[in-house]
């Protein structure tokens, strides 16, 4: 069953990479990128679109990252309180027994 997942992730993976090739060479326009104060230099239109495409990944991930850590942190501090509480019950039965 590993050999099946591992080829189906080849497979889309390959499939990525051929439609990313296709799209490169498809659209080899020069386009050059003008924001406001800045102008870049010409370059593919597709290289424009596959920047900003990784960027806007890079962007989400990094977004992502901080409410990761947030919720894991507030997840380590409920178990170290859930430790305690659970340990000043085993205290508070012992003395009880």
């Amino acid at each position: 069953m590993k050999i099946l997942v591992r080829l189906l992730y080849l497979l889309i993976l390959l499939a990525v990479l051929a439609s990313g090739m296709i799209f490169t060479f498809r659209n080899t326009v020069e386009v050059p990128l003008d924001l406001f104060f800045v102008q870049l230099p010409a370059a593919s239109l597709s290289f424009w679109i596959l920047a900003s495409f990784a960027i806007g990944g890079l962007l989400g991930m990094l977004f992502t990252l901080g409410v990761a850590l947030k919720l894991k942190t507030g997840n380590v501090l409920l178990t170290r309180r859930l430790g305690k509480a659970a340990s000043a019950q085993e205290s508070q039965e012992a003395r009880a027994s």
